[in-house]
């Protein structure tokens, strides 16, 4: 699919071949694409007139990569200018020097064509829905918190792979939040870095706004953006529940979904989220353990009036030979389970070791089924998405 002529793309590179091999593929999707082959006169021309994606390399004549980057994100006109750093330097510690400079996205060379591409996509394609104009009227997003009484049952990946399906299904902005403080996976699971996360956004909660959240949020190949978990689990201390709790109405504000892999305790930073939540999946095994603190969290959530409507228990790994059967589960819950997914088994683990979700590795896997019949189980039922505006 080919994009609008107004997307425009400058590539800041001093490889007169790369450059002109790069700025080929761009044009022949549908892209206003142009080359510069130094950061100073790159930064003149992308302040005169901002782009809607920067691609530059890091090592330049003069002044850098990290250091054009910098510039445009103290440049009001430019700060929330997608950067897309692209090198041959492959380190981690030069990944987190081009995220802490301000770059949205890294690619190491060599690359493949189509990674190239799904990327550029994914950030025009964010640059150009911050820059449209919002309607100060309509619904808020709606959040879908992913929750689990006990560890061990799937809850994040069942999370990360939900999330991507979802944006697949329905083609809208959505994020995804880590909100295990301590020790969220969901970066592992997505193997994205943990430089920029929710304490970017702590300090600021009164003034969210597109911009900040476009820089923070760290985007994913599948087109999701993610707000990950603190680097350090002692930094977790840093979120209080008003800090959760305004960050994700400001999400609402600007993402139709938000997906919320809950921590598995009952701090009160947990109990915000699901309170805050629009739905709640309930994730449980079927084995004793996992039964008995799923019984333990209904009489909770009965006792805190938190609606029993919007929590849908799924099922995970319900073909287990030895595990106890459904109508057992039903019957000892006192409720009906909406989804029931079969054990991903050896994939899901090497999935996640990868960071790539099954969903995108696998696509016709029972697992990814199982999946993206919750996907659409949820959009038929209404449960994602704004909204329909109240009639007046």
């Amino acid at each position: 699919m080919t994009q609008p002529s107004s997307a425009r793309i400058v590539i800041v590179e001093d490889d007169i071949d790369l450059s002109g091999i790069l700025q080929k593929i761009l044009v022949r999707e549908g892209y206003d694409v142009s080359v510069v082959n130094n950061a100073e006169d790159a930064y003149k021309q992308l302040v005169r007139n901002p782009p809607q994606l920067v691609i530059s390399d890091i090592v330049l004549p003069g002044m850098d990569g990290y250091a054009l980057c910098r510039k445009l994100r103290q440049h009001p006109g430019t700060r929330a200018v997608p950067v897309m750093m692209q090198t041959s330097k492959g380190d981690i510690a030069d990944k987190i020097a081009g995220f802490e400079a301000g770059a949205n996205d890294y690619l190491t060379k060599p690359y493949r064509r189509e990674e190239l591409i799904f990327r550029v996509k994914n950030l025009v394609g964010m640059a150009q829905m911050m820059a449209a104009p919002q309607d100060k009227h309509v619904a808020p997003g709606r959040i879908t918190a992913v929750f689990a009484a006990k560890g061990g049952v799937g809850k994040t990946t069942i999370a990360t792979n939900l999330a991507v399906a979802l944006h697949k299904l329905r083609g809208k902005p959505l994020v995804l939040v880590d909100a295990d403080f301590s020790f969220g996976l969901v970066g592992a699971n997505l193997n994205l870095s943990t430089v920029r996360n929710i304490l970017d956004l702590v300090d600021s909660v009164d003034g969210i706004d597109s911009d900040m959240l476009h820089h923070v949020l760290v985007p994913h190949a599948s087109g999701i953006r993610v707000l990950l978990s603190p680097f350090r689990p002692e930094e977790a201390e840093l979120v209080s529940s008003e800090h959760v709790h305004r960050i994700l109405k400001a999400l609402t504000e600007h993402y139709d979904d938000v997906i919320v892999d809950c921590q598995g305790n009952y701090d009160d930073r947990t109990l915000h989220i699901l309170e805050q939540a629009d739905n709640i999946l309930l994730i449980i095994s079927p084995e004793i353990g996992p039964l008995m603190s799923t019984s333990r969290f209904l009489d909770l959530a009965g006792r805190i009036n938190l609606s029993s409507e919007k929590i849908h228990i799924v099922l995970n790994r319900y073909d287990s030979k030895v595990g106890l059967e459904a109508k057992e589960i039903e019957r000892a819950l006192k409720a009906k389970i909406a989804f029931r997914l079969v054990s991903g088994g050896r994939e899901v683990v090497l999935s996640a070791n990868k960071g790539v979700p099954l969903v995108m590795e696998a696509p016709n896997h029972p697992f990814t089924l199982g999946i993206k019949q919750i996907a659409t189980g949820l959009v038929k039922q209404g449960l994602v998405g704004r909204e329909a505006p109240k009639p007046k």
